[in-house]
């Protein structure tokens, strides 16, 4: 019989000893059952009385992985059409999927967004126009199909952003500067940032694009630990700034975070820029 053969540590862990180690499961508290559906006929009140007869209305699509995000995009569309309007979908994601239109209908149909599937044009042209510039000389660029539209409805999630801390952070005025205004409006965006920092150069574009555009307001989706929706708010184009500081509040709140303050090493098991910019939130 072959003797036991003693186990030798590894020179790298004799200098550097594998430390105690306890497994830990996080767990959060269930959301209440979520009427998707009734939740954007609740959301589409506050902004049905602009939806006039036979109006083309875009509804802006990201290009985050919202859970449901095709489902709300449906029953948003179902709206329309009960109200008299023709929507379209406007993908709104700057300079993502390669920043070609064939790329960005790409990203929606992983979404399950499709012409097909929704019954409805998807415009993805990445032509923008200049509107002009703000009051700090920030060039305003914007999608020249939105242009065209008698009304554009933002779908966003609202959450934390995952490069800066405010009252704002991403949701429906980052779609509207950074979405709808393509790559030439995502670069515009990025070198402002670096001048002015983040939330200014949001708050400077965003609200030059709403004093300019067709923008009747917008869905906001907030979602739980889980990353599912427990919340969908409707916001007029005047209200968007202020409501969307307020949700954004229960937004952080609902957030997951990790129950640690120090941590030596993390090994994530699902990144990507479908998630967030950069892949996690830091």
């Amino acid at each position: 019989m072959p003797r036991d053969v003693p186990q030798v540590p590894s020179r790298a862990a004799r200098i550097f000893p594998f430390p105690a180690m306890s497994a830990v499961r996080q767990r959060f508290p269930a959301s209440p059952p979520f009427d998707l559906e009734r939740a954007v006929r609740d959301a589409f009140d506050s902004l049905k009385a602009g939806c006039k007869p036979d109006a083309k209305i875009a509804v802006a699509v990201g290009s985050r992985g919202i859970t449901r995000l095709a489902g709300i995009v449906k029953a948003l569309l179902d709206l329309l059409r009960e109200a008299g309007a023709r929507p379209c979908i406007l993908p709104a994601m700057g300079s993502h999927g390669g920043a070609t239109s064939e790329g960005q209908k790409r990203i929606l149909a992983d979404y399950g967004i499709t012409e097909q599937d929704l019954d409805v044009p998807i415009h993805a042209a990445m032509d923008t126009r200049s509107l002009g510039t703000t009051g700090d000389g920030l060039e305003l660029f914007f999608s020249s199909v939105a242009m065209e539209m008698d009304a554009i409805i933002l779908v966003n999630r609202v959450k934390p952003h995952t490069d800066f801390a405010g009252s704002l952070g991403s949701g429906l005025l980052k779609m509207l500067v950074v979405g709808l205004g393509k790559r030439e409006g995502a670069a515009q965006y990025h070198a402002a940032s670096s001048r002015l920092g983040y939330e200014a150069a949001l708050r400077s574009l965003g609200s030059g694009l709403l004093a300019r555009t067709p923008v009747l307001g917008g869905l906001a989706i907030l979602e739980d630990p889980f990353h599912q929706p427990v919340r969908i708010e409707g916001a007029r184009k005047n209200d968007l700034p202020a409501r969307e500081e307020e949700l954004l509040r229960e937004a952080a709140r609902l957030m997951p975070r990790l129950p640690f303050d120090d941590i030596d090493l993390l090994i994530v098991d699902r990144i990507g820029k479908n998630i967030s910019g950069t892949g996690m939130d830091p």
